[in-house]
């Protein structure tokens, strides 16, 4: 894996990997995903970090959610149930319940306290890639390989709206990132054809979509002040900012590329005093 670092000297952020995760997801084509082998590996692919930093929590390659002491680096127990690969397990506002999706088409919701499954989400044709819950936490979004982004009501696991971006046989319809506004009034999904979408919300709309890269647009973050967000390509492995006052983008984050090797951005991620941005490149 290389990692590239970027030092920008002008807005004075420097990328290092650490922080708060965006995750990125790299399936580009809504197709059935492979069964788990036998004995599948526990890779990480995802992850988030609890606020008083004590626990980390784990989306594993073998379809397994862990959660673990930061101090002793011991696993305190395990969550099963999906009998996929897993994408992502994020925690809710209050960090009482957990999210979690998967290639076995799923999101699902746990409850943080028992380690009970709440809810499974379903209803979609291709893995489920990335999920959110609003500020509030009464919603919860999912977007998958299959182009949909789904709106679920928290509390009873009951589907309140399912949005597409495009029905385009010719483009990648998949959505591979979502998040809330900080109102939670609008969201920003990351989508195959390489544009990000602007929904509202209440009504379901799609009220803005522009173009930000080459090919999907991975991973999606707010800075904690929400004045920026940035975006992360798949084929074109760079990190775009965009002004969230005027949606024009402020800088584009790149190195120079291997002649020869296909660099594949992965996860972005900002610090908490938004001085700081991380990013993974293989």
């Amino acid at each position: 894996m290389l990692q590239h670092i970027f030092h920008l000297c002008r807005f004075g952020f420097l990328l290092l990997l650490s922080f708060t995760s965006c995750q990125a997801q790299t399936v580009p084509r809504c197709r059935p995903s492979p069964p788990l082998p036998k004995n599948p590996p526990p890779g990480i692919v995802g992850l988030s970090i609890s606020r008083d930093v004590n626990t980390l929590v784990s989306a594993g390659a073998d379809g397994n959610i862990r959660f673990w002491d930061v101090v002793t680096g011991q696993v305190r127990r395990t969550l099963t149930g999906h009998s996929n690969a897993l994408y992502r397990a994020i925690f809710s506002p209050d960090e009482k319940l957990l999210a979690s999706s998967s290639r076995d088409t799923t999101a699902r919701i746990w409850d943080v306290a028992t380690g009970q499954e709440l809810h499974a989400l379903t209803g979609y044709r291709c893995a489920v890639k990335s999920v959110a819950f609003s500020p509030d936490g009464k919603t919860l979004a999912s977007v998958g390989n299959d182009g949909v982004l789904k709106l679920w009501d928290v509390k009873t696991g009951k589907e309140l709206k399912s949005l597409v971006h495009s029905n385009s046989p010719d483009v990648d319809v998949s959505i591979y990132s979502v998040v809330f506004s900080r109102d939670g009034k609008n969201i920003y999904a990351g989508n195959g054809d390489g544009t990000i979408s602007e929904w509202e919300t209440a009504t379901g709309r799609e009220t803005k979509v522009w173009k930000s890269h080459n090919d999907a647009v991975l991973t999606l973050c707010f800075s904690p002040d929400y004045h920026m967000l940035a975006s992360g390509g798949f084929s074109d492995p760079t990190v775009k900012l965009w002004d969230t006052a005027t949606w024009r983008e402020i800088r584009t984050l790149a190195e120079k590329k291997t002649e020869g090797l296909l660099e594949q951005l992965k996860p972005i991620a900002i610090s908490p005093d938004g001085k700081l941005i991380a990013a993974s490149i293989v």
